[in-house]
């Protein structure tokens, strides 16, 4: 094993049928290490901001839950893409990966839009307290 290199990254060149098939599998697989990485650090930021907000344990529990989801499916898809997907056409594996950035969207958005409301309306109409 090279520097650098990891076991799964090791196993991946041993375990491929043809030298042409592997550089569509290592590009994949190292996409979707690099994405569960990323979203490693995002994940510490959005778990922090979370907690900023003004939601029930219970909502926030449901937004971590949204999120993490959206992490697993993400990444996810682009192993499963690796594994069943072709060269150059969309597969369950994309398919999947674009569910999980929606997901990622929409937890992220959910939480920035409490954020932004709680720090800019605060003292303004009822309606604002609707958000809370």
């Amino acid at each position: 094993m090279g520097v650098g290199r990891t076991a799964d990254e090791s196993a991946l060149k041993e375990q491929g049928s043809g030298s042409d098939e592997q550089p569509f599998r290592r590009t994949w697989f190292r996409a979707g290490d690099a994405h569960a990485g990323v979203m490693l650090l995002m994940a510490l930021l959005f778990f922090d901001y979370l907690a900023q907000t003004k939601l029930s344990l219970a909502a926030k529990h449901v937004a971590c839950g949204i999120f993490v989801a959206g992490i697993l499916t993400q990444s996810g898809g682009f192993f499963i893409h690796m594994t069943k997907g072709e060269e150059d056409s969309p597969s369950i594996g994309t398919t999947i990966t674009s569910l999980g950035a929606v997901l990622l969207t929409a937890a992220n958005c959910d939480t920035g839009l409490r954020l932004v409301l709680r720090s800019h309306l605060k003292g303004a109409s009822p309606a604002y307290h609707a958000f809370e």
